[in-house]
């Protein structure tokens, strides 16, 4: 016998040999045995105490009613999302009376850090800022965004930083309700949202572009006092915003910001503006001195004086020397958002054009000349329900698609639906009607010059030398 080095060996050695051998592998298999016996107990000792899993993070969390004997591995997601959401900055509570009722504000300096933290987000916006800057420069009479216009020139912090990017507000109002229970009132609140105007259109428009500003009951906003002291931390944040310089991760430099404008809709924007809240009397209009009972004189006789700042503010004075009880030209007070730098109700309040245009002016000259095609006995009233019925609408306009007009929808001068399906019903109306439309003498005049001014009021970009007004 040779072992590997080639030496001959004893058997008897060889033998001795063996039985070392034999006896370590022995021994190494009662190791490994005891070894997986430990594991075992581990394990089991792991599976029986799975109920008593001690989370120190989310003890504060677990409610007190909860049985700790219970909280198992299957219940780990309750309690940790709970420690996600109470890891984030609560919204700033805004204590309006002594009766505890109180409005929510979102710090809009560190929403406007998370936006701008996202990755692109600072490119879109310099690059779509010198795209705008570029294009204006080349053509002065192009109006691309609000930095083109006459407003912009009076606001202070594009004068001081031409290139500051754009805030603009805006208010909504929507309805809540609980249906579980006795009392299934629906809830009214009002929300304001911030948006960065030098965004592109098709990013502008996106939800994650959009920020929530605040949020508050309705009812509660209906008196001055209460308007005053919600929208205090804002106008606050805001004007800090546009006086100091903001840092963020993804832009080696410092950034500006300047207000623009607050949009909303007529009746929010005379509350936040401090002008009357109703518009069947005086003068309604915040942007001119027309009187209710003049509404329907054709301005080819009579003008209406458009309100300037140096009379809206001796207005102001003037309601307030009151103590606001009297409404002076259509002004009941201040605005709460007086303070704001760049803000003011006579130029940060633009028009609504969405309800003035697609729900008010359009739906009327639509049943005008409907009710015109049946007096003149070019179609009845089924006959236009079956024209509707039949049109093919195409890719662009199936998600806008108007619900049918019927008869009783004509007798009551009602349109249903909702403002984009008004709007493209308006914009349809030669095309379904080809047949009937150019006999339709006593509105179609009508519908062209309101066609045309609509035209001009959505388009992208605008040249002044082609409006009638400027927006």
């Amino acid at each position: 016998y040779y072992n590997v080095n080639g030496n001959q060996q004893s058997p008897s050695l060889l033998l001795s040999d063996a039985n070392i051998i034999q006896d370590e592998e022995v021994q190494c298999i009662a190791v490994q045995d005891n070894s997986d016996a430990d594991e075992l107990e581990t394990l089991e000792r792991t599976r029986s105490s799975e109920n008593d899993i001690d989370w120190p993070l989310f003890t504060s969390l677990i409610d007190e009613e909860d049985d700790m004997e219970q909280f198992t591995i299957n219940t780990f997601e309750k309690y940790y999302t709970r420690f996600l959401l109470d890891l984030r900055e609560e919204p700033l509570k805004i204590k309006l009376n002594d009766q505890d009722d109180c409005g929510y504000y979102v710090p809009i300096q560190q929403s406007i850090k998370n936006l701008l933290n996202k990755p692109d987000v600072i490119s879109y916006l310099v690059d779509n800022l010198n795209d705008n800057i570029t294009q204006t420069k080349n053509d002065p009479d192009l109006m691309l965004t609000y930095r083109d216009g006459t407003a912009a020139k009076d606001n202070p912090s594009l004068k001081l930083y031409p290139n500051s990017f754009l805030i603009q507000l805006y208010s909504d109002g929507i309805g809540i309700t609980n249906p579980i229970g006795p009392k299934k009132d629906e809830h009214k609140l009002t929300l304001y949202y911030f948006v960065l105007e030098d965004l592109p259109d098709l990013v502008r428009s996106m939800l994650q572009s959009i920020g929530l500003v605040g949020i508050c009951p309705t009812k509660y906003l209906s008196l001055q006092t209460n308007r005053i002291k919600y929208f205090e931390p804002i106008v606050k944040d805001l004007n800090y915003l546009q006086t100091t310089r903001l840092a963020v991760q993804t832009f080696n430099g410092q950034l500006h910001f300047g207000f623009s404008l607050l949009a909303a809709d007529n009746l929010a924007a005379h509350e936040i503006g401090g002008f009357q809240r109703n518009f069947n009397s005086g003068q309604f209009c915040r942007l001119c001195h027309i009187s209710y009972q003049f509404r329907l004189t054709s301005l080819t006789d009579i003008s209406f004086l458009p309100r300037t700042i140096t009379t809206h503010n001796a207005y102001v004075q003037e309601a307030a020397n009151s103590f606001n009880t009297r409404t002076i030209a259509g002004v009941v007070g201040d605005s709460p958002l007086s303070d704001l730098i760049g803000f003011h109700p006579i130029k940060s309040l633009p028009r609504d054009v969405m309800h003035d245009f697609a729900e008010d002016v359009c739906p009327l000259i639509v049943v005008a000349m409907l009710k015109e095609a049946s007096a003149k006995r070019l179609m009845t009233y089924d006959q236009i329900e079956q024209k509707m019925n039949a049109f093919v609408y195409g890719m662009n306009d199936q998600n806008n698609k108007p619900p049918i007009i019927r008869t009783k929808h004509l007798r009551k001068n009602h349109i249903v639906g909702s403002a984009s399906q008004k709007l493209c019903l308006f914009k349809l109306m030669p095309i379904i009607f080809y047949d009937i439309i150019d006999q339709l003498t006593n509105t179609l005049d009508i519908y062209t010059c309101l066609h045309e001014i609509i035209s001009y009021t959505r388009q992208d970009s605008e040249d002044p030398g082609y409006l009638i007004f400027s927006p």
